[in-house]
């Protein structure tokens, strides 16, 4: 990610706060949130790539709401997204860091994680209060841009150089392995508990599932271009509506 793509983000984002902080309560809502989440990979070829295991990881930032009806509302924001999974190769293959390049035997486990600058843009429905409660439900699409991408394999996974030793493998940044861009979709569902006025906790369930690749099949497992690895989540929503 260029550094003119993160100062225009920043730039996008403080436009967005001093709209909300000028703008009518009823009209707009502002909230912050922190998402635990477990991710995971997923191949359309297990020929090629096996889905190996999830990762625990997080999702948090701010969402602005505008409301066009008195329950509905678009919603967009920004988020600092960590994104990933454990996956098996199933043939021999490489693995290129920003430094080296190594040679992977058979049946390596490679763990992927990558961090992302998340835009979603949505629709977000509410039910009417029952009590001091109200259940929302929240759908649309997430832009993934990606800041850094991660690699990890085992040592014994990895073929020996000349002096007979397994190079090592821990936490080396791999971009070209990551898409540089992710969009995906998002459903959420969940209560919002209010603390008097317009504040609220929320809590609430988040499945994303990507529409596009997120890993460069052609560099991650042997060359081939026609597998399609994408990643999906599924988080907590915590969060606080101001």
């Amino acid at each position: 990610m260029t550094l003119k793509t993160i100062k225009t983000s920043i730039v996008t984002a403080f436009a967005l706060l001093c709209l909300i902080s000028t703008a009518k309560a009823q009209s707009f809502a502002f909230g912050v949130y922190f998402d635990p989440q477990i991710t995971w990979l997923h191949s359309d070829n297990s020929k090629k790539f096996n889905s190996h295991g999830a990762l625990m990881t997080m999702c948090v930032g701010f969402d602005a709401e505008k409301y066009f009806a008195t329950r509905y509302s678009v919603v967009s924001g920004l988020a600092f997204n960590i994104v990933g999974g454990k996956a098996t190769h199933i043939d021999a293959s490489t693995i290129k860091s920003v430094n080296n390049s190594y040679e992977l035997l058979p049946n390596a486990d490679v763990k992927y994680r990558s961090q992302y600058l998340t835009i979603p843009l949505g629709l977000k429905f509410r039910s009417n209060e029952i009590g001091y409660t109200t259940i929302y439900a929240s759908v649309g699409a997430k832009a993934n841009i990606r800041l850094k991408g991660f690699t990890w394999v085992d040592q014994m996974s990895i073929i020996p150089n000349a002096e007979g030793v397994h190079p090592e493998l821990n936490k080396e940044k791999s971009p070209e392995h990551f898409k540089g861009f992710w969009p995906a979709f998002y459903v959420q569902a969940g209560i919002e508990q209010s603390l008097g006025g317009s504040s609220s906790l929320q809590f609430g369930l988040t499945y994303t599932g990507g529409l596009m690749p997120i890993i460069n099949a052609d560099k991650a497992n042997g060359g081939d271009a026609k597998t399609t690895i994408t990643a999906h989540s599924i988080g907590l929503r915590i969060g606080f509506i101001f």
